[in-house]
């Protein structure tokens, strides 16, 4: 999907959700709220077409490597660059996901139905940040950022169901 191809009007909104350390999920139902009767207070010029949203969200990488099998397995070729390369974002994509805000996991649990794509932001924390890798049973989870592209509508439906599980 490309933003503005054949239409110099297109307009992106862009969400990045973040919670000051400590506060609660709950406060997402009441923001979230606030948020689509913004939106929806909006004059029709105003309105976006189309809402990126920058997720925070933990992947276990080291169990994909270690569980999924090769595709090498019983080839005299070896891979190469690009088909490691693709390999690993296959891997990365299937893995299991923590999301570092509970109400953003909402918004994979119905469908995916959008373009999206994550990338390591491990070297960019510290170490001894809590924001760093992640144990969970024996598993580490490394640091990604997941950037989706939702249309309106999806991201309307998406408040909508944050402002239902998340009510005060």
């Amino acid at each position: 999907m490309f933003l503005g191809v054949g239409r110099v009007s297109s307009k992106v909104g862009f969400l990045i959700n973040e919670r000051m350390l400590n506060f609660p999920a709950q406060i997402a139902g009441p923001a979230f709220n606030s948020l689509a009767e913004d939106y929806n207070g909006l004059a029709e010029e105003r309105r976006f077409e189309h809402i990126l949203a920058i997720l925070k969200v933990r992947i276990c990488t080291e169990q994909c490597a270690s569980s999924s099998a090769s595709p090498n397995i019983g080839k005299k070729r070896k891979l190469g660059k690009a088909a490691r390369k693709r390999l690993a974002v296959e891997r990365t994509i299937e893995s299991d996901v923590i999301f570092d805000n509970l109400e953003e996991q909402i918004l994979f649990q119905h469908s995916s139905d959008f373009p999206f794509f994550q990338y390591p932001v491990e070297s960019e924390i510290e170490k001894s940040s809590k924001f760093h890798s992640l144990r969970r049973d024996g598993r580490i989870f490394r640091p990604f950022r997941r950037v989706c592209l939702l249309s309106v509508d999806q991201f309307l439906q998406f408040a909508s169901s944050v402002v239902r599980s998340f009510s005060v």
